[in-house]
């Protein structure tokens, strides 16, 4: 009767959440706070110009590498990217943090445009300065605008359904464990021991040592928590678990 119970709280609880994230994701901007309509904003906006923005960075990787004669394409591939991002229109509430990127773009076009010019390397340095540092902002602000607390609700559901879980019958597996950085077949030691997610992409690289929390073992497999708190799959092999 107990367990019946507590299931039905995990039901009720988890219900809670869901209702949280319907909100989030799916109500009308009129019906968010101000922080959650920015939020939501923003990341409409990152996903149409963080393409754009990847592009630069790839441009000006290839910028520092190139001779200054070879520099004018290049200086001409910016241009175009750069009028491409301010095509992207920025909510209202992250206009000054995209004067950053705009500023940064700006620069890091006069930097590269000096350079070719034989200009003095301090005007270039100064340039390509202001432009790393009106990038650093730009990400500082942008993360701060997307990153906004959870709502009450929100907590005080997980906070119940964290509670509730430690009432039910503990997993047969072995939780607190860590990464054994070994080959098994060769024996060699291991830089470093790759986490993947459910679609195989690595989400995480740790190290022989590294403590993990095992949760569930599929086959060869093991789904495991980092100590950052990121899931994934390992396999069971390259963890302390008893290998068949």
């Amino acid at each position: 009767m107990r367990r019946v119970i507590i299931l039905f709280a995990l039901a009720l609880t988890a219900t809670l959440l869901v209702g949280c994230v319907f909100t989030v994701l799916f109500a009308p901007d009129g019906l968010l706070s101000p922080q959650r309509r920015c939020a939501r904003q923003v990341a409409a906006w990152r996903d149409e110009a963080q393409p754009h923005i990847e592009e630069w960075l790839d441009v000006v990787t290839l910028a520092d590498n190139t001779s200054r004669m070879n520099l004018s394409p290049l200086i001409r591939d910016m241009q175009t990217i750069r009028r491409a991002v301010q095509d992207v229109e920025a909510p209202r509430c992250a206009v000054v943090a995209v004067s950053h990127l705009d500023t940064s773009m700006d620069s890091a076009i006069r930097a590269y445009t000096a350079f070719m010019a034989q200009e003095s390397s301090t005007v270039v340095s100064a340039a390509m300065k202001e432009s790393t540092k009106e990038l650093a902002l730009f990400q500082r602000e942008i993360k701060e605008l997307g990153d906004v607390p959870p709502a009450p609700l929100w907590q005080t559901s997980v906070t119940i359904m964290d509670a509730l879980l430690a009432l039910l019958p503990k997993s047969p597996y072995p939780r607190d464990t860590y990464i054994n950085g070994y080959d098994p077949t060769s024996g060699e030691r291991l830089a470093s021991v790759q986490i993947v997610g459910n679609d195989g992409a690595p989400v995480a690289f740790l190290e022989h040592g590294d403590a993990i929390t095992v949760t569930k073992i599929e086959g060869p497999n093991c789904y495991v928590t980092t100590e950052a708190g990121v899931k994934g799959i390992v396999a069971c092999a390259y963890t302390q678990l008893p290998v068949e």
